[in-house]
């Protein structure tokens, strides 16, 4: 079964939503994620974007924080050519939820003037 349009798009949010969970996490000590994240699904308008963070993650008011990752491949010399990928994820801004959806998606209301598209990290702040 080929996986397309809006069925990957919901077992990505799925997946992250597993990936980020407690048991699945550990502590930022090891790497981990400390808060629940997800991606910019749709744009909706100007400062509005639905994002896959459902009701399990967030609650209307929640502050949010959105990323992009940067991301750089290197190569290691020697015979075995190996490449190395170093990412750091660049803060863009905030946002808050203003209504949840079901439990996988909700509606964020960007604060500023920041420039998110599909598949933008987005964060529950602390």
């Amino acid at each position: 079964m080929k996986v397309t349009g809006t069925k990957k798009v919901i077992l990505g949010c799925i997946l992250m939503g597993l990936l980020s969970s407690p048991a699945f996490a550990g502590s930022s000590k090891s790497g981990g994620h400390r808060y629940m994240r997800g991606t910019v699904v749709m744009e909706m308008s100007n400062n509005r974007v639905h994002v896959c963070l459902g009701d399990n993650a967030v609650s209307v008011g929640t502050k949010v924080r959105f990323y992009n990752s940067l991301c750089k491949k290197t190569y290691s010399g020697g015979r075995d050519g190996s490449e190395h990928v170093n990412c750091k994820m660049q803060p863009l801004g905030t946002g808050t939820v203003v209504s949840l959806a079901n439990e996988h998606y909700s509606t964020v209301k960007i604060n500023g003037n920041i420039k998110v598209r599909e598949g933008t990290l987005v964060e529950r702040a602390q």
